[in-house]
């Protein structure tokens, strides 16, 4: 019986512990990041982009393609893919986004991308618009899209 109540014990400071030991910071428990992929329209002649030319596209620093077509942004309005992306290629949470995206359209200088609430919406207009590029979790199906691959 002391036995038991030693293990009971030492199996609840553990648990403790570990509670503890997550809330640190820097120990956050959050979601699995899901990855994110980013995919174009076919005729984007565009297979890999390297991370600088990335984020000027999405910042409307660059507004066409190679082949001179017209650059047609789409993102998510919301969610965790929208956070992973903004934050690795743009260094950039939501609220800064939207403002620099709120600074061009104010100044005349741009009109806001299109957003998607649904990952499969943004998959098919993306398939559907010549230029568009968007990106999405890496577990969407993204078919009639191409992958576009981010160099570091």
């Amino acid at each position: 019986m002391a036995k038991q109540q030693r293990y009971l014990r030492a199996m609840a400071l553990a648990l403790l512990f570990g509670f503890v030991l997550a809330s640190l910071p820097g120990h956050e428990v959050r979601a699995q990041e899901r990855g994110v992929v980013v995919i174009a329209n076919p005729s984007v002649p565009e297979s890999v982009l390297d991370r600088r030319t990335l984020a000027n596209i999405f910042l409307k620093k660059k507004t066409t393609w190679s082949n001179r077509d017209t650059i047609e942004i789409v993102t998510l309005t919301e969610g965790q893919v929208q956070e992973q992306f903004l934050g690795q290629y743009l260094d950039k949470n939501p609220k800064q986004y939207s403002s620099h995206w709120a600074r061009l359209v104010f100044t005349g200088t741009g009109k806001a991308p299109r957003s998607f609430k649904d990952e499969r919406e943004l998959v098919s207009y993306v398939a559907s618009v010549r230029g568009a590029i968007g990106f999405v979790g890496a577990d969407t199906d993204i078919d009639g899209c191409k992958r576009i691959t981010i160099e570091e």
